[in-house]
């Protein structure tokens, strides 16, 4: 789902069943004008005018010409704010489709938010549908994990952490292969203190997001714990170079016999 800071909003205005006129902002991406021509093609015959901030109000009138449009909106649907993802989700689930993906945004809109029990709700008629589905078994690794997270209670918390091991790599064996189950198996392989695998999945979801520098600590930690301190010491000054304060890397670093 889209962020709403800093997003200008392309104009389409489509009518006759052509496309007569664009006007894009300089930064919009081509990813964004397809979306635009889907929304078109979809209500080809009816004068209109779209801008990305109301392109639910868009998916909306597709969705009134037909369930066989609802591919076309779930196609766009990483482009919603949340509120709007949830609305559309709703509509869609409304107009009775078995597509899994609804159920699993709102499930992942709040086991985001922290409600777990939110999640698990919508979670539950997605592996309904289809048990087997690479992003199911995502959505109810994580859960599992999440819960293992929250439990103070040890053997359970050990119990949650396996069960979503054992998910989330179904679902990789399956053909996921986002950011996030790399991300995901990385901190439940930590949570086992399975420090090699946490690192190898830790290094795959650093490629795939070098931005993210919650996972070059995490793999800096990962090396810490196998005793590849040269590596270790690598990350954790990485990290600082983003974030010169960060006193967790400063922390890592004196543990690991590096103060400066």
């Amino acid at each position: 789902m889209a962020s709403q800071d800093n997003k200008k909003s392309p104009l389409l205005e489509a009518g006759g069943g052509s496309f007569t006129t664009f006007a894009y902002e300089e930064e919009e991406d081509s990813r964004k004008l397809r979306y635009a021509l889907i929304i078109a093609a979809v209500l080809h015959g009816v004068l209109f005018l779209v801008k990305l901030p109301d392109l639910a109000q868009a998916a909306f009138k597709a969705l009134e010409q037909g369930a066989e449009y609802i591919p076309d909106v779930l196609a766009m649907s990483d482009e919603f704010y949340l509120p709007d993802a949830k609305a559309v989700y709703k509509k869609i689930i409304d107009m009775g489709s078995k597509e899994v993906l609804p159920y699993l945004g709102l499930g992942n809109i709040a086991l985001h938010s922290g409600d777990l029990a939110e999640a698990e709700k919508w979670f539950i008629p997605a592996r309904e549908l289809q048990p087997g589905h690479p992003a199911v078994l995502l959505a109810w690794g994580r859960l599992s994990a999440a819960k293992g997270k929250r439990t103070t209670d040890a053997a359970q918390a050990k119990k949650e952490f396996q069960e979503a091991r054992q998910l989330l790599e179904s679902a990789k064996t399956k053909g996921e292969e986002s950011a996030t189950i790399f991300t995901e198996l990385g901190a439940v392989y930590t949570h086992l203190a399975m420090w090699d695998k946490a690192a190898e999945n830790y290094e795959v979801a650093l490629r795939m997001r070098r931005r993210r520098n919650d996972l070059r600590m995490e793999l800096g930690k990962s090396y810490a714990k196998l005793g590849r301190t040269i590596e270790a010491e690598r990350k954790f000054r990485e990290v600082l170079a983003f974030s010169p304060d960060d006193a967790d890397a400063w922390r890592e670093l004196q543990l690991i016999g590096k103060a400066y």
